[in-house]
């Protein structure tokens, strides 16, 4: 048991940070197996790959997510001295919204590093100029303005799927962790 103070219905933050560090690791080892798959695989477009395709590693997400949710609201609740239903339930979801947060700032820290490696493509330069101080300069060759329009567009769409997928990660997620809670706490049980 990582702590014994819930005798009052209190929250136990470190059984709370226990559950999201295994979480965590998982989430964290899952990342490494994906990364380890994309980059053995390779591209040579480069970019986001086909929608179907971007669909369905938003899918595999989505379920990892849920999955990470689960992990983290169980682990929380199964490190609790013989808790009630109401303090497994509130850690649960208190693991579930400490859990958004991190995934959250981490896609953004993802995003970010991913603009930056774009900012190195040989489509866009910045250009500064003595007598036009910083003027951004767009150099987009011949060929790729056809499909310029249409990468708009597909990336419109895949900006959307992200955004669905979120959603049903972040809802799925909240469920996950109520059952999470109530499995945890039956389980708990069974050992007293």
């Amino acid at each position: 048991m990582v702590t014994s103070h819930n005798k009052n219905n209190t929250i136990s933050w470190r059984a709370v940070f226990f559950g999201i560090s295994i979480a965590l690791g998982f989430l964290f080892t899952v990342g490494a197996l994906a990364f380890a798959i994309k980059t053995s695989m390779g591209s040579s477009k480069g970019g986001l790959p086909s929608t179907g395709v971007f669909a369905a590693i938003l899918v595999v997400a989505v379920i990892v997510l849920v999955l990470v949710y689960f992990i983290a609201s169980y682990f929380a609740v199964r490190s609790l001295e013989a808790p009630s239903k109401q303090l497994a339930l509130l850690h649960g979801l208190c693991s579930w919204s400490i859990m958004s947060v991190v995934i959250t700032l981490i896609l953004i820290l993802f995003l970010a590093i991913n603009s930056i490696i774009a900012l190195e493509s040989p489509l866009v330069f910045t250009d500064f100029h003595l007598s036009k101080p910083n003027v951004v300069t767009k150099i987009i060759p011949e060929e790729s303005k056809d499909n310029l329009f249409k990468n708009v567009h597909q990336n419109k769409v895949k900006l959307a799927l992200v955004a669905w997928a979120s959603f049903f990660a972040l809802g799925l997620g909240g469920g996950a962790s109520v059952i999470a809670s109530s499995v945890a706490l039956k389980r708990s049980r069974e050992y007293l």
